[in-house]
């Protein structure tokens, strides 16, 4: 960082010895940011510049452990990570997708921009981070997000380009989580940034197949490093490289060179020119020193070869590009096969979309990563000593071509897999918990049933086929033997007035504390089930027998 910052180095190591900056993100599906600002019962800061929704908080206060956190009223957020979501913007009524969205910060902000409308898919890969997501999105309390568990392969395989709007919040190297963990500063080395770029690279090779044309693709890490940033970005608007500088693609993805110029298709052995020869060019001849094309094709006024595939490729430097190489700009090779590939007017897979420059942002810095990409300057950095914040860094792209990918945007759709609607007797039940317990109503065709589950699905449902779903919306409640017994997400998405009995608690109240360490309660009053609330804001059930209410708040939550 030293080389990279220059004359800011100093500040930046200052930074890196100073407290950690907390930041508030309020539930906006449940209150405005002004209406907590006027309930707040700790001490906030001012409000985030590039986060309308959000506050800096000052003090020693504990809120993660506060009543009003358990009732899903706000989330506990860097700074600096809710520029990612508020970058991608997205709007109500679309399709989401939150790649790797563990632990859910970035999922529970996306639903509430789209205000609990459309279709958002929060997906991890990692059991080990499933229930930090689970638990997340379940105090929300949104409508409209599905949970699974699933490789990116696995839903491009499934979707295709399916999605409005798709979030990459890459695994990386955590530098900018080096002020408030040690144990990244630990952790971290050299080969770890390059270990991170790879799988960065592929995971984006992946993500990029979601993207419906004019969609958008929104790529973010918590780290400084170029390797991981600019130069990821750049490999998908430009076309991914290999050690040799070899732009890879999907068909052509362990390819070698043993000159500066030219390349074949696949490994092979080299010619006396410098050109593998493979099963797919096996008389290939070259009649400059720059380069090959596919097959035997005959070379253009740059001596590059022209074939089926290729047949308007052209130059702007003296190396030459086959299969795979597309159109090169000023700075050398430009897009890759599959990877950004041209089309007859000249445009890319993907494209970089400039975003907003506030106060301390800084704009991307390809010359970090040895590039000379000036729409890379369209990205921004967050550092901690030019902003309150830890550190992020944010680009957000355009989808601009069509491909075979497209075409299957929209087969998913039709009736989900797996989930059924109630049986008669099921809704039986359902409607008998809901006329005696609830003053709301649910549209019965987003009712749907899993096993013994009721879920309340997202109101445009697409078919998962076998993807491992784990949760397909809002649980609801559970079919037991003639009755039914509400689950606890269903309490967390309910607002004020939602449920005919309430026992509303102080957050102060020693019998609230009680409710949630998992004791029952004395209360006098109708028997049934009914809603434990702080202050009016539904917390989980409890069903009063006689003048006890017996505790149904779901075990190690407060942990």
């Amino acid at each position: 960082m030293f080389r990279l910052l220059g004359d800011e180095f100093p500040a930046f190591a200052a930074a890196l010895e100073g407290e950690p900056v907390s930041g508030l993100r309020v539930n906006t599906l449940k209150l405005s940011a002004e209406a907590f600002e006027k309930i707040a019962p700790f001490p906030l800061g001012g409000r985030v510049p590039w986060c309308p929704a959000a506050f800096f908080l000052e003090g020693e206060e504990r809120p993660g452990r506060h009543p009003y956190h358990l009732a899903g009223l706000y989330y506990l957020q860097d700074p600096s990570a809710m520029a990612a979501a508020e970058a991608l913007a997205p709007q109500a009524g679309e399709r989401v997708l939150d790649l790797a969205a563990a632990p859910g910060g970035k999922t529970t902000h996306l639903a509430a921009l789209m205000q609990g409308g459309g279709l958002l898919v929060a997906n991890e890969i990692k059991n080990s981070r499933l229930g930090h997501l689970v638990q997340n999105v379940e105090r929300w309390g949104a409508g409209n997000i599905v949970i699974t568990n699933e490789t990116p392969e696995r839903l491009a395989d499934h979707f295709g380009a399916f999605f409005d709007r798709v979030l990459v919040d890459a695994p990386c190297s955590g530098e900018g989580m080096f002020r408030k963990d040690m144990g990244a500063r630990r952790d971290w080395s050299p080969e770890m940034v390059a270990g991170c770029a790879a799988r960065q690279t592929n995971i984006l090779r992946v993500a990029r197949k979601l993207v419906r044309p004019g969609g958008y693709l929104l790529y973010s890490t918590c780290t400084f490093a170029p390797e991981e940033n600019e130069a990821v970005v750049n490999g998908l608007c430009h076309g991914f490289t290999d050690g040799n500088g070899l732009r890879s693609t999907d068909l052509v993805t362990e390819s070698r060179m043993e000159t500066d110029y030219g390349n074949g298709l696949g490994r092979g052995i080299t010619d006396g020119n410098g050109l593998r020869s493979t099963d797919w060019v096996t008389d290939s001849r070259m009649g400059t020193d720059c380069g090959n094309g596919l097959g035997h094709g005959f070379t253009d006024g740059n001596g590059l070869r022209s074939t089926d595939w290729v047949t308007d490729s052209r130059m702007g430097t003296d190396f030459i590009n086959g299969l795979g190489h597309g159109l090169t700009d000023e700075n050398g090779f430009r897009n890759g096969f599959l990877h950004g590939r041209v089309d007859e007017s000249g445009g890319r897979e993907f494209e970089v979309v400039a975003l907003p420059r506030m106060d301390g942002f800084m704009p991307g810095r390809p010359e970090w990563a040895g590039l000379h990409t000036k729409e890379l300057e369209g990205a921004v950095r967050l550092f901690p000593h030019r902003i309150a914040g830890e550190g992020h860094f944010v680009c957000l792209l355009r989808r601009v071509s069509m491909d075979a990918d497209a075409e299957k945007r929209g087969k998913t759709a039709g009736r989900p897999g797996r989930l059924n609607p109630p049986t008669r007797a099921q809704w039986a039940d359902w409607e008998a918990f809901r006329e005696a317990a609830l003053t709301v109503e649910f549209p019965a065709e987003r009712l749907r049933v899993r096993g013994e589950r009721l879920y309340l699905v997202p109101e445009e449902m697409p078919d998962f086929g076998n993807l491992r779903l784990v949760h397909p919306g809002v649980w609801v409640g559970t079919f037991k033997t003639g009755r039914f017994e509400p689950a606890h997400p269903l309490a967390l998405f309910l607002r004020p007035g939602g449920a005919r009995r309430t026992l509303d608690l102080s957050p102060g109240d020693p019998a609230l504390a009680a409710y949630l360490r998992g004791e029952p309660l004395t209360s006098a009053g109708e028997a049934g089930w009914l809603l434990v609330t702080v202050d009016g804001w539904p917390l989980g059930w409890g069903k009063r027998v006689g003048a006890v209410v017996k505790n149904h708040y779901p075990r190690g939550w407060m942990g």
